[in-house]
């Protein structure tokens, strides 16, 4: 009996940005990229807050775009409130399955400021983002590690 052990490229996910803030009728684009093994296909969902997102329902402000095989972007057309949330893209092959999640922070429209509030910000300084940690969820969805 022979047998054979073909070993495969580990997969990688990566999403951008992973930290957005808009405003309420802005659009904006994540975009999921993959490294995997050639030989492998692979597939992609989109999912918010865990759940899988279904284009059909959401009136037409979610797009899903396939730029190449190892590339898609999700854009978010005329954003509202309830579009807030922790979006995760999901990659899988034969091999593999793995998340990246970014955040996407809805802000309602300012009116009436002042002429001082427009002149110093009516909030403040807001902090700078923090750099994006990479999940990597391997397997069977047990095993996370975090890369920094």
């Amino acid at each position: 009996m022979t047998a054979m052990l073909r070993v495969k490229e580990a997969m990688r996910v990566e999403l951008s940005p992973c930290k957005v803030e808009v405003t309420v009728g802005e659009s904006v684009v994540l975009s999921c990229k993959v490294s995997h093994d050639p030989s492998l296909e692979v597939g992609f969902q989109w999912l918010l807050n865990q759940q899988p997102l279904n284009f059909q329902q959401e009136g037409g402000h979610f797009e899903y775009i396939q730029r190449q095989s190892s590339t898609v972007d999700l854009m978010i057309r005329s954003i509202l409130l309830q579009h807030a949330g922790k979006y995760s893209c999901r990659a899988q092959t034969s091999a593999d399955t793995l998340f990246a999640e970014a955040e996407v922070l809805v802000r309602g429209e300012l009116i009436n400021l002042s002429s001082r509030q427009q002149e110093h910000g009516a909030f403040g300084k807001q902090p700078e983002p923090k750099p994006c940690d990479k999940l990597n969820y391997q397997g069977d969805e047990k095993k996370l590690t975090v890369d920094q």
